[in-house]
């Protein structure tokens, strides 16, 4: 509430006090100055005189009553009040900042008979809410009231009040907030029979295991809201509140088919999986966009970060708005269930603009249940996932990295899958040799998410990409016979034709990730959802899951670039979350990621180098923990070896190089599946959960303390730590560099890229797959018509004369003048003398001598502080 609505009428009022200050100061120096009484035509000038005192003096005056009528006539709203616990605290705040403008309009020589009480007072009128619950909304306007006349008394008395105490304002509507509807009514299905559910709340004993199990006969109906519409809420300058908490899963539950059908149906810009809250947060976000409201601040559970919820935050932002405050994790008690809860706090303003981060730092429990808290501020941009950082969000594509990164394929059909048993049924010829016409692999070996972070299963999938079913079914009759039987009943119910006419392909086949893959004899892949960002290298013969994000690269160094601290901060701030785990979007992560290269420092001793940690790294994940025996000594790698397939596997179409040119031999078939059962137990998330805790130099645990003998962690540490040192010498970058000094290069580094891409100069990955005409590293192209975009850098930077910005306009009004001087001296990184201030707005007319006594009410006010400089003044916040 302080920040939503206090904080700002506490600036306004303290303009408005600097220019009333200003003006008597001006009106006392003018009447020091009377004109001398001579002769009689004097006396015409000394009555012009005091009458310019007279005036000077009144704009004064009226300085302070502008803003009184702004305080009383502004109105506040809760638009899940309950008992109006917010609007009775602002209440407070807003009679506190009244009695401060009516002191100073006394000593300005205006008596409290002169303000008219009646027309210029805050009042519970201006103070609106909405509440569904009509004993709550009954209360509310209680609360009010006896706050007002609490108010009232001590201030002017019991003699004061007037009969009736107690007036029907309307200000609490008893009503739904988010939902309005012509009707209500019982809902049928299309035989006539009443629609219900579970009660939620009614139990009975399970006849043989004795447990509670829910109540079939306790039912409760189904409601269709005919004429359901958004609902509409009264105009407000600030609204707060603290909307119900209830997530989507728990919606339907909560409120019934029939609300949630009804809500989401008219609430189309919110997203499907949103909480209940973000209604509450789209609402009041669209009125400070429209400009109808000056802030919102509500509270909300800390899910606000989530990608559903973040949505709804991201397109308030995109429409014209700034968090000005927030706080991502915070803990509360909540009013319904008395259950501790995190929640999030956030305050959104019109126009653009930074805002202030609060961090919690320590929280202490009270022996009452309050929990006491120490917050640490941070000041910038806030982006929509409540953080502040470089502006990675200005990072453009770059088309050096285009083309190479993507999903792998996605099934719509369990039934594809296939252990190696089975396929060995299915396809008793070695694989390739049953495909016909030259088709690739029938059966493939195949990896999800799991498979990488945690023991893979060890399955195959039929892959039929470009065969068609009569093919499939006279060639390999078995395998087809296998997918009509396990793929296409559940493929007959989609919703898509070409998935239900197409049931023996995959659902995705991503054509365009094979093309990239083509003539590979490994790739680089990633877990699109995982707590840890690691990327390895995967077999040519793999094919990958769609939550698999798969880099078609070969080479060791970008494995080592993509490894390094460098590029996994760089996705952490680029990407998205899913709950709690970072997400690897590949646009965002990997196409808009700005490479070193010779103009950064690389040099080819740090690229060999780079290269190297790259495939040591990788050869000792896998060979900690891959399940399969190595081969014995003097048994080569052979055909068909690394397939995780029986003595039928067939010769792989890419066999990997021998100890090869970039290749790492032991790196290589320990990608194909090769490696030592040295702790069955070991995954790669516990490897990197264990490298986690050495990093933050905290005790391992007897389990972590196992995993690290297992795993050789300290080794993977040494390496990860050379591999950090070496990709940061080749960014041009100290050793030691992270947060914002390590990415705010890289947003720089990205649009220098993106605008040598502009002109021609592309430093292309794979040049013989993404330019074939032209295979040169930095190859020179006609220049593009358009120029790349500028980017919005948040880091400070000295400004030539070319880069000062141009001057702004002088306000009009004295209260915007006091706030643009404030303004201006805030922000100034240094003191800035008075032709600096001068140089900084244009006007017409003599607005420059009044600079002067402006800086003098600041100083006065302690606004501003005056301080010697080149044997001169400047003046500084």
């Amino acid at each position: 509430m302080l920040p939503t609505v206090i904080a700002p009428l506490r600036a306004e009022w303290a303009n408005a006090q600097a220019a009333a200050l200003a003006l008597t100061y001006e009106a006392d120096t003018l009447e020091a100055a009377a004109p001398a009484v001579k002769t009689k035509s004097d006396f015409a000038a000394l009555d012009r005189h005091n009458a310019a005192v007279r005036a000077k003096r009144k704009e004064a005056v009226q300085q302070v009553q502008d803003f009184l009528h702004r305080l009383c006539s502004l109105r506040v709203l809760d638009p899940a009040c309950g008992s109006a616990n917010f609007l009775y605290v602002t209440l407070e705040h807003l009679k506190r900042l009244e009695g401060e403008v009516v002191n100073l309009l006394e000593e300005l020589g205006q008596q409290q008979g002169q303000l008219g009480f009646e027309g210029e007072t805050v009042t519970l009128q201006q103070l609106l809410g909405l509440e569904l619950n009509p004993r709550a909304a009954a209360l509310a306007e209680l609360v009010l009231w006896i706050g007002w006349l609490q108010w009232h008394v001590r201030t002017r008395g019991l003699a004061s009040v007037a009969e009736p105490v107690v007036h029907n304002y309307g200000n609490i509507a008893c009503r739904d907030a988010v939902l309005a509807w012509d009707s209500q009514e019982p809902a049928y299905d299309s035989a006539g029979r009443l629609l219900s559910r579970w009660d939620g709340t009614t139990y009975k004993t399970h006849p043989v295991t004795g447990e509670p199990v829910p109540d079939e006969a306790a039912q409760v109906p189904q409601w269709r809201y005919t004429g359901a519409r958004k609902a509409d809420w009264p105009r407000a300058d600030f609204i707060v509140g603290n909307p119900p908490f209830i997530g989507a899963a728990a919606m339907r539950e909560a409120l019934g088919d029939g609300y949630v059908q009804a809500l989401r149906a008219a609430w189309q810009e919110v997203p499907d999986s949103a909480d209940f809250v973000m209604f509450w947060w789209q609402h009041a976000s669209a009125q400070v966009a429209a400009g109808h409201t000056q802030r919102m601040g509500l509270i909300t559970t800390n899910s606000l970060r989530q990608t559903f919820n973040r949505r709804v935050v991201q397109a308030a932002l995109d429409a014209g708005t700034h968090l000005h405050l927030a706080i991502a994790n915070h803990p509360w008690v909540d009013a319904a269930s008395g259950a501790a809860v995190r929640i999030a706090m956030t305050v959104l303003a019109a126009g653009p603009g930074e805002g202030q981060l609060l961090v919690v730092t320590d929280e202490q429990a009270g022996e009452h249940g309050e929990v006491a808290v120490q917050l640490q501020g941070r000041t910038g941009l806030i982006h929509a996932d409540l953080s502040v950082g470089a502006n990675v969000a200005a990072a453009q594509p770059l088309r050096a990295n285009e083309n190479l990164s993507n999903r792998g394929v996605q099934l719509f059909g369990a039934g594809f899958i296939v252990t190696p048993e089975q396929a060995a049924a299915l396809l008793p010829l070695p694989l390739g040799e049953g495909g016909g016409d030259g088709k690739q692999q029938l059966i493939r070996p195949y990896r999800n998410g799991r498979d990488l972070t945690d023991r893979p299963r060890g399955v195959q999938v039929i892959d039929a990409f470009g065969w068609t079913a009569e093919q499939l079914r006279d060639q390999q009759p078995a395998v087809y016979q296998w997918l009509q039987e396990r793929v296409k009943p559940e493929r007959d119910q989609n919703n898509r034709e070409s998935r239900r006419k197409n049931w023996w392909l995959f659902g995705e086949t991503n054509p365009k990730l094979r093309k990239q893959l083509a003539g590979l004899p490994r790739y680089i892949a990633t877990v699109e959802t995982a707590k840890h960002r690691t990327f390895q290298f995967l077999d040519a013969a793999i094919l990958p899951d769609n939550m698999l994000v798969a880099i078609a690269l070969q080479d060791a160094y970008t494995l080592g670039v993509l490894s390094s601290q460098p590029h996994i901060e760089w996705a952490l701030a680029t990407g998205g979350t899913l709950e709690d785990r970072p997400r690897y979007n590949k646009t965002r992560c990997f196409e808009t990621f700005p490479f070193p290269s010779e103009d950064t420092g690389l040099t080819p001793l740090l690229h060999a180098r780079i290269a190297e940690l790259a495939e040591k790294i990788d050869a000792h994940r896998k060979r900690v923990l891959s399940p399969l025996p190595l081969p014995q000594a003097g048994e080569g790698r052979g055909e068909g070896a690394g397939s995780g397939r029986s003595a039928s596997t067939p010769p792989h179409p890419h066999p990997l190089p021998q100890g090869g040119e970039g290749v790492n031999t032991e790196a290589a078939r320990l990608s194909a599946g090769e490696g030592v059962n040295t702790a069955p137990g070991l995954t790669l998330t516990g490897l990197y959960n264990v490298l986690a805790a050495l990093r933050e130099g905290r005790p391992l645990t007897p389990k972590e303390k196992t995993i690290h003998a297992q795993g050789l962690v300290g080794v993977l540490r040494e390496l990860h730590d050379q591999l950090d040192a070496a990709v940061l010498a080749a960014c041009g970058q100290p050793e030691g560099s992270s947060g914002d000094a390590l990415l705010e290069p890289l947003v720089r580094l990205n649009a220098q890229r993106a605008q040598q891409e502009a002109q021609g100069q592309i430093h292309w990955l794979r040049p013989d797959f993404q330019n074939p005409q032209e295979t040169h590293q930095n190859q020179e192209l006609p220049a593009l018509v358009t120029q790349a975009q500028d980017p919005d850098f948040y880091d400070e930077k000295s400004l030539s004369k070319q880069e000062r910005p141009a001057p702004t306009p002088w306000p009009a009004t004295l209260p915007e003048q006091v706030r643009a001087m404030a303004d201006l001296l805030a922000t100034s990184p240094a003191p800035l003398p008075l032709a600096a201030i001068e140089a900084r707005f244009k006007g017409r007319g003599p607005w420059k001598r009044g600079l002067p006594t402006l800086l003098s009410t600041l100083e006065a006010l302690g606004r501003a502080q005056c301080v010697p400089q080149d044997g001169a003044s400047a003046w500084r916040a």
